[in-house]
Protein backbone atom coordinates (compact mmCIF):
# COMPACT_ATOMS: atom_id res chain seq x y z
CA UNK A 1 0.00 0.00 0.00
CA UNK A 2 3.21 2.25 0.82
CA UNK A 3 4.34 1.64 -2.29
CA UNK A 4 0.88 2.47 -4.43
CA UNK A 5 0.71 5.67 -2.63
CA UNK A 6 4.19 6.58 -2.84
CA UNK A 7 3.79 5.87 -6.62
CA UNK A 8 0.55 7.69 -6.85
CA UNK A 9 2.78 10.73 -5.83
CA UNK A 10 4.92 10.01 -7.92
CA UNK A 11 2.59 10.70 -10.49
CA UNK A 12 1.64 14.11 -9.62
CA UNK A 13 5.04 15.20 -8.89
CA UNK A 14 5.89 18.71 -10.50
CA UNK A 15 9.44 17.51 -10.91
CA UNK A 16 8.61 15.28 -13.60
CA UNK A 17 6.62 16.94 -16.62
CA UNK A 18 6.97 16.95 -20.06
CA UNK A 19 7.97 20.59 -20.95
CA UNK A 20 10.70 20.24 -17.55
CA UNK A 21 14.42 18.53 -17.54
CA UNK A 22 14.36 16.03 -14.52
CA UNK A 23 17.61 17.53 -13.18
CA UNK A 24 16.72 21.41 -13.89
CA UNK A 25 15.84 21.66 -10.57
CA UNK A 26 19.19 20.36 -9.51
CA UNK A 27 21.31 22.48 -12.25
CA UNK A 28 18.98 25.83 -10.57
CA UNK A 29 19.91 24.44 -6.90
CA UNK A 30 23.95 24.63 -8.15
CA UNK A 31 24.07 27.73 -10.12
CA UNK A 32 22.36 29.56 -7.46
CA UNK A 33 24.61 27.91 -4.53
CA UNK A 34 27.90 28.63 -6.86
CA UNK A 35 26.94 31.55 -7.63
CA UNK A 36 25.90 33.14 -3.96
CA UNK A 37 29.08 31.42 -2.59
CA UNK A 38 31.49 33.01 -5.31
CA UNK A 39 30.48 36.48 -4.88
CA UNK A 40 30.69 36.27 -1.44
CA UNK A 41 34.12 35.01 -1.02
CA UNK A 42 35.60 37.24 -3.86
CA UNK A 43 33.91 40.24 -1.86
CA UNK A 44 35.31 39.08 1.54
CA UNK A 45 39.14 38.93 -0.27
CA UNK A 46 38.06 42.26 -1.82
CA UNK A 47 37.40 43.86 1.63
CA UNK A 48 39.80 41.81 3.19
CA UNK A 49 42.61 42.95 0.98
CA UNK A 50 41.77 46.23 1.88
CA UNK A 51 42.39 45.89 5.30
CA UNK A 52 38.34 45.72 6.54
CA UNK A 53 38.38 44.24 9.81
CA UNK A 54 42.46 44.44 10.12
CA UNK A 55 43.40 47.70 10.32
CA UNK A 56 39.87 49.68 9.07
CA UNK A 57 36.86 48.96 11.32
CA UNK A 58 34.38 50.86 9.53
CA UNK A 59 33.50 51.15 5.41
CA UNK A 60 33.57 54.43 4.01
CA UNK A 61 30.79 55.63 1.05
CA UNK A 62 33.44 54.64 -1.92
CA UNK A 63 34.68 51.29 -0.38
CA UNK A 64 31.32 50.79 0.02
CA UNK A 65 30.35 51.42 -3.54
CA UNK A 66 33.43 48.90 -4.92
CA UNK A 67 32.29 46.45 -2.56
CA UNK A 68 28.55 46.74 -4.53
CA UNK A 69 30.13 47.00 -7.96
CA UNK A 70 32.74 44.19 -7.38
CA UNK A 71 29.66 41.80 -6.05
CA UNK A 72 27.53 43.02 -9.11
CA UNK A 73 30.00 42.08 -11.25
CA UNK A 74 30.58 39.01 -9.99
CA UNK A 75 27.19 37.79 -9.84
CA UNK A 76 26.58 39.04 -13.12
CA UNK A 77 29.41 37.11 -14.73
CA UNK A 78 28.74 33.92 -12.89
CA UNK A 79 25.49 34.18 -13.83
CA UNK A 80 26.13 34.53 -17.71
CA UNK A 81 28.59 32.12 -17.07
CA UNK A 82 25.85 28.90 -16.18
CA UNK A 83 23.72 30.46 -18.36
CA UNK A 84 25.70 30.19 -21.59
CA UNK A 85 26.47 26.78 -21.09
CA UNK A 86 24.56 25.69 -23.80
CA UNK A 87 26.05 27.74 -26.47
CA UNK A 88 29.40 27.09 -27.65
CA UNK A 89 30.69 30.31 -28.63
CA UNK A 90 28.96 32.21 -25.96
CA UNK A 91 30.89 30.27 -23.57
CA UNK A 92 33.93 30.74 -24.98
CA UNK A 93 33.08 34.87 -24.62
CA UNK A 94 32.30 34.35 -20.75
CA UNK A 95 34.96 32.07 -20.22
CA UNK A 96 37.42 35.24 -21.38
CA UNK A 97 35.28 37.65 -19.66
CA UNK A 98 35.71 35.46 -16.36
CA UNK A 99 39.39 34.90 -17.27
CA UNK A 100 39.60 38.83 -17.12
CA UNK A 101 37.85 38.95 -14.32
CA UNK A 102 39.86 37.34 -11.75
CA UNK A 103 43.14 38.98 -13.84
CA UNK A 104 41.41 42.21 -12.48
CA UNK A 105 40.65 41.25 -8.82
CA UNK A 106 43.72 39.59 -8.83
CA UNK A 107 45.72 42.54 -9.43
CA UNK A 108 43.95 45.02 -7.52
CA UNK A 109 43.83 42.99 -4.82
CA UNK A 110 47.79 42.48 -5.01
CA UNK A 111 47.88 46.18 -5.09
CA UNK A 112 46.02 46.64 -1.65
CA UNK A 113 47.63 44.32 0.09
CA UNK A 114 51.26 45.95 -0.91
CA UNK A 115 50.04 49.60 -0.09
Amino acid sequence: MEVLLDLMQFETCPWDSADVAQDAYLRMGQVTSVTFTYTFIHALYFMLCKGWNTTNLLIDRNQATNLTLVMGVIYLVYSAYFLSSDFDGMKVFINFVLASLYLFLGITNFKSVYD
